[in-house]
């Protein structure tokens, strides 16, 4: 009874139909040349310069790319950096006035990540190779930096890249580290654990921390017993930080740091993958370089509890997207729910004939297969304090996603986490109906009846909708995914056939 009364007092929404007024839009942009490639990449620096890095491929491949530049909202120029071989963009970000576009650039025999630099002051465009690793020499590294999921970076001080490969059978991390101007500090090769199947270890993140790199790992020894470990980088040595997962538990997490502080924090289950009944939460002091808190905590919610119990029948599954840390270092935690997308392949036997002039196929045995897409639904938040106590959890529920096709410009099933003035925030586009009790996203309406809301989550747990904007007021859609959060402005980069446009909406 003491959860159910718990639940329900944290479970109060509040509503407004409030419009923010405080925003302003640069010039509506018409060029053929956005068509080229839908996937820019946007980047903004502390003066708010504001650049969109668009890819240019031919036949599927990229080739050359163009960076756009924006002043007071408005499309400034536009500048094509050629590329060669097969390349792909990992990274863009502004420091110290100077575009960095972190390149990896791929042929037959070698492979290499390098950065284009772009000075915003002048437009000149310089090149810095971090590495060239050739195929011959270190195959499974070689092998390893072709995928981008294998590709580690953090840029928060440092330049720090870490990649995971197979030497000698065990899982091995090359370290490389970068100063400001890109001089290579030091290359590390680290094996977390030896005698360890690679199958059973994994990297799950790289941070700095007063200057110093950390690795963090997971992995389970040969009494099937699960572990994290932690690897501090000290002067070219190594410090190693282990601690064993309770009770045979299955975890999903995710991590973030603050000063001093690291959280893993994520959600757990003690049946099976899937089958969650809690959250977990490890808090370690990097100082001292030891586990401070480990506790698993059961869902308050009976609506997230039962949500969970029969959700894997649909196959189902959750990313922890976000972990937020706040001044008294509270933790809130983002996941979103989503499906693979299924596709279908035609398999023999077969019948095939003529409709005049068209050739058709009859299959037999078609076949499904799940893809690397993946259809987003419902989002799940929490908030942990910091002994690890859940305060409150609660679910936020999306509608109709799956009608939404990734080729419509008219609506939007992404959305987007930042976290501001210790609250969580969450912007998405839709129709929320704020006479109803229970708060349902529906994102399958067309743009006219839809809006760019902020969801405000409190750190007592209320819920607040603002509406940012309407978006039969716009000519075109701003994907909430596309939204980038600097110095209390969120800026959107709107986009709808050949027509760019730039928004600046003043959060306060």
């Amino acid at each position: 009874m003491k959860n159910k009364l718990f639940t329900l007092l944290f479970f109060v929404f509040f509503f407004s139909n409030s419009q923010v007024e405080h925003y302003s839009k640069g010039t509506i942009n018409k060029d053929r040349l956005f068509l080229i490639d839908r996937s820019e990449i946007s980047a903004i620096d502390e003066n708010e310069n504001f650049i969109s890095i668009r890819p240019h491929r031919i036949n599927g491949t990229l080739r050359n790319y163009n960076i756009e530049f924006y002043k007071n909202l408005n499309f400034d120029s536009r500048l094509e950096v050629r590329t060669q071989n097969q390349t792909q963009i990992l990274e863009v970000f502004i420091k110290n006035g100077k575009v960095y576009v972190l390149i990896r650039e791929t042929n037959k025999k070698s492979t290499s990540l390098r950065f284009d630099i772009i000075n915003l002051s002048n437009k000149n465009v310089s090149k810095k190779e971090l590495f060239n690793l050739d195929k011959n020499n270190n195959s499974s590294l070689f092998k390893s930096l072709k995928h981008d999921s294998n590709i580690y970076i953090d840029h928060s001080n440092n330049i720090l890249i870490g990649i995971p490969f197979i030497e000698n059978d065990d899982l091995a991390t090359k370290i490389y580290s970068f100063n400001k101007n890109l001089d290579k500090q030091f290359e590390k090769t680290i094996v977390p654990k030896k005698g360890i199947k690679p199958k059973n270890i994994s990297l799950l993140n790289i941070f700095q921390n007063q200057n110093q790199p950390f690795f963090l790992y997971n992995y389970k020894n040969e009494n099937n017993e699960k572990h994290y470990q932690l690897v501090k980088l000290n002067n070219g040595d190594t410090d190693e930080l282990t601690f064993k997962i309770e009770h045979e538990l299955y975890e999903i997490v995710n991590s973030n740091t603050d000063e001093n502080t690291l959280i893993i924090c994520g959600l757990t289950s003690k049946k099976r993958k899937g089958d969650y009944n809690g959250f977990s939460y490890y808090k370690i002091d990097l100082k001292e370089f030891n586990l401070t808190i480990q506790n698993q905590v059961p869902f308050i919610s009976e609506e997230i509890l039962n949500y969970f119990q029969g959700l894997f029948k649909g196959k189902k599954e959750i990313d922890i997207q976000n972990i937020f840390i706040d001044n008294a270092n509270n933790t809130y935690i983002v996941g979103q729910f989503y499906q693979r997308i299924k596709h279908t392949l035609p398999i023999g036997p077969y019948a095939l004939f003529s409709v005049g002039a068209t050739a058709v196929y009859i299959t037999y045995n078609p076949i499904q297969f799940d893809s690397k897409e993946k259809e987003y639904d419902d989002i799940l938040i929490a908030k942990i304090d910091n002994k690890g106590n859940l305060i409150w959890d609660k679910l936020l529920g999306l509608k109709k996603t799956g009608k939404i096709k990734s080729i419509s410009y008219h609506r939007d099933s992404s959305y987007f986490t930042f976290f501001d003035n210790n609250g969580l925030n969450i912007l998405m586009n839709g129709f929320i109906n704020i006479e109803k009790e229970k708060l349902k996203v529906k994102q399958d309406k067309r743009k006219g009846k839809t809006n760019f809301y902020n969801i405000v989550v409190s750190p007592e747990g209320t819920i607040l909708t603002n509406i940012l904007l309407s978006n039969s007021d716009s000519e075109i859609i701003f994907k909430a995914k596309k939204s980038i959060f600097s110095n209390g402005n969120i800026y959107n980069l709107g986009q709808g056939n050949m027509r760019r446009q730039l928004i600046k909406i003043n959060k306060n």
